[in-house]
């Protein structure tokens, strides 16, 4: 069975959400937005989701997340440098699981995650010129106990969460298979453009295989260019990737048997409604989804 498959009957789903932003070349970790989203809805067969977004001038202060029909709700606080750009994410579900983030002048250089006030990963941004090129993930944890029951996805500080809950399922898996040194070199993330949008994602785990994902976009805005999610208690939610410009239309795994699609609803050029449809092994599911500016 394929290595995948074995990662979706353990992979724990997050109740946090973290948010990274950035405005294409310009400054990493300021998030400015034409338009300032107020809330965003997610409607599926079994389940709800509304997201409510609190804003203080231009920063993004806070979003509040409630889940129906199981009543559960969390925030996420977000703290920023005199620059405007986003330093810290912290839960209110879970203490000592937070996010930093470092920059070099105005790029985005390192992210460091903690859990239980111990560092458990770092990720290493490169760049080719302005375009990110590439994320070297380095493992810290040496004691699983300490990982949060509800375990944030690493790569979804850096891309969509489609991109981020493959890579947490293989990152599961390989954990695994891989010796525990005091520090390991875990998995390297490249990423390959077609204009100004991500074409291709590759994921090499040392000595564990790749996986391969391919994308493609429609021609219109996308609001959250530069808005970094990670959302895994709704698994395959919204896809805006890091500084893509316009929105996602499909995600195919190569050589794989995972695909996704979106259509969208437009006013002007922003969307306000899409639907996507993730197949897998012949299984398919449709999300509905609703995104409300604020006026």
């Amino acid at each position: 069975m394929k290595m995948k498959m074995k990662m979706k009957r353990i992979i724990l789903l997050s109740t946090i959400t973290v948010l990274m932003f950035c405005v294409a070349c310009k400054k990493d970790g300021v998030y400015k937005p034409k338009k300032k989203i107020s809330k965003i809805t997610h409607t599926e067969k079994l389940f709800s989701i509304e997201e409510n977004w609190t804003w203080d001038k231009n920063l993004l202060t806070q979003i509040q997340t409630n889940y129906s029909p199981s009543g559960v709700s969390h925030a996420i606080k977000f703290s920023y440098n005199s620059k405007g750009q986003l330093t810290r994410v912290d839960s209110e579900n879970f203490d000592g699981t937070y996010t930093l983030f470092e920059y070099d002048k105005n790029k985005l250089d390192k992210i460091l995650e903690y859990w239980d006030n111990k560092e458990s990963y770092e990720y290493k941004l490169k760049y080719d010129g302005k375009k990110l090129l590439e994320i070297v993930i380095t493992e810290f944890v040496q004691d699983a106990s300490i990982a949060p029951m509800d375990r944030q996805s690493p790569l979804a500080y850096i891309c969509s969460p489609d991109m981020a809950q493959t890579i947490a399922e293989n990152s599961i898996a390989m954990d695994k298979h891989i010796q525990r040194k005091a520090a390991n070199l875990f998995c390297t993330i490249s990423f390959e453009w077609a204009g100004k949008n991500i074409s291709k994602m590759t994921c090499d785990y040392p000595g564990n295989g790749k996986f391969v994902y391919t994308y493609t976009y429609d021609d219109k805005i996308n609001p959250f260019n530069g808005f970094l999610d990670l959302n895994l208690a709704n698994a395959y939610q919204y896809d805006y990737i890091y500084k893509n410009k316009n929105n996602i239309k499909s995600m195919v795994e190569e050589g794989g048997n995972w695909f996704a699609s979106y259509e969208y609803t437009y006013e002007d050029k922003w969307p306000v409604a899409y639907t996507k449809t993730t197949t897998e092994n012949n299984i398919t599911t449709t999300t509905s989804y609703g995104i409300v500016y604020k006026k």
